[in-house]
């Protein structure tokens, strides 16, 4: 709103070099400037675990394309509080994680865009009177169903697939594209040495999540030995061949998405985690903490080292015994019960040293 007149007195007003603002309409009975005014409105793109986005049809604003979570910023609320009251109040869903992007301008209606992305659970829509209707839409297809490129819904979504590409998601990439490859060269390895070590922190029955199963050459392991698994992996490829291996369902999920509370016995990580930026990695032990029950263990393992960032084709952060006690000597609730160094168990690779770690959650106090 570009003010003529002042809206308290009604007097015309003047142009004025207001300091370093330039000509700004200034009331002289009043005495002050009446810079332009404009709405700020937040724009939300909420993704789940499964990396669908919430997309809402709204005939008031368009009967065409789909839209993403919006709505006005109130007088006291900060843009997060915006973000989440207005995603509560359309959807119903309540947010895990919140992250401010960028801001836009809306040129037609002289409004900032405040753009987030927010991270929830699937679950049901409980609908506004607002919304028409809504759907969980695979990220990759919802991008082609809302306005169209150049559009703030369709850059929010860009920079959504952007990232999944980025860091450790060229990692996934990696994996995707020598599944077969890789499998061949690490299913049939004996690391029974290793995998006992980790079993015997553990009491039949228990439950063991293997966090980043590569081929299922652990998990196959474990369900041998008796134990109830459950597996994950970040690449599709990986994940199918994983399944004819063990002959068990493998979730498709990223690290960061694991969100079950107290669930397992023990979380298997072996040379998994190891592709998450350090800034990543402290996140994803927390989950990985909160999903463990009250004393129960992780193992994980890191090259051994201290370089990060890409090499052949992949993101990797190293580890020496005294870089990694540092990295979790802020984590009240996990404490490292052991470390010790292997040779790689690879053919033609002894030489590389591996950094081998048994962590433990606390047990709760009565």
């Amino acid at each position: 709103m570009h003010f003529k007149y002042c809206p308290e007195c009604g007097s015309k007003l003047i142009e004025k070099e207001i300091g370093d603002e330039g000509k700004i309409p200034f009331c002289e009975n009043c005495g002050k400037p009446l810079f332009d005014m404009f709405s700020t409105c937040i724009l939300a793109l909420v993704v789940n675990e499964y990396h669908e986005a919430a997309l809402l049809r709204q005939k008031y604003i368009s009967d065409k394309y789909y839209n993403l979570v919006s709505g006005y910023m109130k007088l006291g609320e900060t843009a997060e509080i915006t973000a989440e009251r207005e995603v509560y109040e359309e959807i119903g869903i309540r947010m895990n994680r919140l992250e401010f992007i960028k801001t836009y301008w809306f040129a037609k209606k002289d409004m900032l865009m405040i753009g987030f992305i927010g991270k929830a659970d699937k679950m049901d829509f409980i609908l506004s009177k607002e919304v028409d209707s809504a759907e969980w839409i695979p990220v990759d297809q919802a991008i082609d169903l809302v306005h169209p490129k150049g559009s703030i819904s369709y850059s929010l979504l860009e920079e959504y697939m952007n990232r999944q590409m980025n860091l450790s998601n060229k990692t996934i990439h990696y994996y995707n594209l020598n599944a077969k490859e890789f499998t061949a060269g690490t299913v049939h390895i004996n690391f029974e040495a290793t995998q006992n070590r980790f079993l015997e922190k553990l009491s039949k029955p228990a439950y063991i999540l293997d966090f980043g199963c590569g081929s299922g050459r652990d998990t196959k392991y474990f369900l041998k030995k008796g134990y109830k698994v459950s597996a994950i992996d970040g690449s599709k490829e990986l994940c199918k061949i994983a399944e004819n291996y063990t002959g068990i369902a493998i979730k498709q999920m990223f690290f960061q998405d694991l969100n079950e509370k107290e669930l397992y016995d023990g979380i298997w990580a072996c040379s998994s985690i190891l592709h998450l930026p350090e800034n990543e990695l402290k996140e994803v032990l927390n989950k990985m903490t909160d999903a463990l029950k009250a004393g129960g263990v992780i193992y994980t393992s890191f090259k051994y080292g201290n370089f990060e960032g890409e090499r052949n084709g992949r993101y990797f952060k190293d580890f020496t015994e005294k870089s990694f006690e540092d990295f979790v000597k802020d984590m009240e609730n996990l404490k490292i019960e052991e470390q010790w160094i292997t040779g790689d168990a690879r053919i033609n690779r002894s030489q590389e040293k591996w950094l081998n770690v048994i962590l433990r959650k606390g047990k709760k106090t009565v």
